[in-house]
Formats: structure tokens, sequence, C-alpha cells
């Protein structure tokens, strides 16, 4: 994980949110999760456990860590994610 701190405009990203969700940027996510972005659907639960492992223990460590870009980035995907896919159970 990076060190750099997220430059965060609430009114910006609402508007983003607010007109297509997918326009919200992530460049910092976390690599694995990037790769889904084209096919939400195709996040598995191991995907996003491994991307939620290390930001909880960064963030378990230190709360300022959620300031890392890397890790705001891979938390906006998810949510960003969420809002347009639909987790189902494996059958």
């Amino acid at each position: 994980m990076d060190d750099r701190i997220v430059d965060f405009d609430i009114n910006e990203s609402l508007k983003l949110y607010l007109s297509d969700v997918s326009t919200v940027p992530t460049p910092e996510a976390n690599s694995e999760l990037a790769d889904c972005e084209s096919d939400p659907n195709s996040l598995t639960p191991d995907i996003v456990n491994g991307a939620l492992d290390p930001v909880v223990d960064l963030v378990a460590e230190n709360p300022d860590g959620l300031m890392q870009s890397s890790v705001f980035d891979t938390i906006q995907f998810l949510l960003k994610c969420a809002s347009i896919s639909r987790f189902h159970p494996p059958p």
C-alpha cells in the first residue's frame, strides 16, 4: 500500500456517483479488483476478502491509514461496484 494521502472532494464524488457511478475514479484500487471493473459480477468473495484484508489490518493499526489513496480507492471501488452489481452466493 502506498503512502500518498487521498485528495477527496465529496461534491465531485457525489456528482459522479449520481450521474454514472462507473465514472468514479479509483486509480489506486487493489489491482485484482480493477481486473473486475468491466464485469462487477465477476467479483468473488475471495477477491473481495483478499482486497479488504490488508485494508482492515492497516486501518485497525492506525485509523489514519484510511486516508492512504490505495486504501481509500479500494473501499470506494467496492462501494461503486456494490451499487451496480448484485452479489450472489455461489450455488
